[in-house]
């Protein structure tokens, strides 16, 4: 009985700890949606301006979804002599780091400042530098916009961010590759769980078997 006992508890904990090993992934997977979407809170630490050009670094704390809490510094050069949309106005190019628990992601940015009724907004396309970018986010890519308030120094992102651990393209097509979370789990599912059934099967087949009796 001892020995079923242990047999037991050991199928046991590794039926708990492949079923934790799912949750895990199946959290980690949701990273890897292939969607940025974040918020920050900034403010300017230094201004310089010259000769028309305002070069700015800007600090901010926010969240992006999938990865948590982060922080961000951007180097902005702002060119107030050239307005796309009007007086008042500047077009800008941008580097954004963005620093969170998996990782640093770098973007590059170019847009434009302009005065709106709510005051002056800041609108941007960015492009993913996967080559600068570390971590998880090395080797990632993807393309969307930024907004920002310049008054509240909110920021919002939102675009794709496809990173490289879940992104295999090739030359016919760049997603055909690319696997399924929903199917990656199953297919561990399918393997792993039935095999540790079939052991616990063979454990209690063991414990009802009775002892063979003694030969005469």
């Amino acid at each position: 009985m001892r020995k079923l006992m242990i047999t037991l508890v050991a199928a046991a904990a590794t039926t708990a700890g492949i079923a934790a090993g799912l949750q895990a992934s199946a959290r980690a997977s949701t990273n890897g949606d292939g969607r940025l979407q974040a918020t920050f809170t900034s403010s300017a630490v230094s201004v310089t301006p010259k000769l028309g050009m305002v070069e700015l670094i800007i600090t901010g704390t926010g969240t992006v979804r999938g990865f948590g809490a982060a922080t961000e510094v951007v180097g902005v050069v702002e060119d107030r002599a050239v307005s796309p949309c009007g007086a008042g106005g500047a077009s800008h190019s941008a580097q954004r780091r963005i620093v969170m628990k998996g990782g640093v992601l770098a973007l590059h940015e170019a847009g434009m400042t302009c005065i709106t009724a709510s005051g002056p907004q800041a609108r941007a396309a960015y492009r993913v530098d996967g080559q600068a970018s570390t971590g998880i986010f090395a080797g990632a890519r993807g393309t969307g916009h930024v907004t920002v308030n310049v008054t509240t120094g909110h920021e919002t992102l939102s675009g794709t961010l496809i990173l490289a651990s879940v992104s295999h393209p090739t030359a016919a097509s760049p997603h055909a590759n690319a696997p399924n979370r929903e199917e990656r789990r199953r297919v561990r599912e399918r393997l792993v769980l039935p095999a540790t059934v079939h052991r616990l099967r063979q454990a209690w087949a063991c414990a009802l078997t009775p002892p063979a009796s003694p030969a005469a």
